[in-house]
């Protein structure tokens, strides 16, 4: 009986994991016309499965480089290029961007995304 209630509370946390489900603004810019409007909305979704999270548009897994009571911060490292996301725990958003790197130095920064998120487990 014992082992039957402790697989009862185990399995459903084994079932569950946390899920950071995203959405963010895409402007479209008309430099004639010194106009920025919001074009779309994209989202995307990344679900924690054990040192990394899995998810987004390309389906990736991007390993967590850091973490804390505050803040995730993820990494996916290819080649010269490093993309980050970090997500804050205190008031779910998460900003993103890519950085270029060039022999050991940065080279090349992309605008940095931001938007809100619903986490769930």
């Amino acid at each position: 009986m014992k082992k039957l209630l402790l697989l009862l509370l185990v399995i459903p946390n084994l079932v569950m994991a946390e899920t950071w489900s995203c959405k963010y603004d895409v402007y479209s810019v008309d430099l004639m016309a010194s106009k920025i409007d919001i074009d779309r909305q994209e989202e995307f979704s990344y679900k924690r499965m054990g040192s990394y999270f899995y998810g987004g548009m390309s389906s990736i897994n991007m390993e967590i480089v850091f973490e804390d009571d505050k803040y995730i911060n993820l990494g996916l490292f290819l080649g010269d290029l490093i993309y980050t996301i970090i997500f804050n725990k205190q008031n779910d958003t998460f900003t993103n961007g890519v950085i270029e790197t060039d022999d050991n130095s940065f080279s090349k920064l992309t605008k940095p995304t931001f938007g809100n998120c619903i986490v769930s487990e």
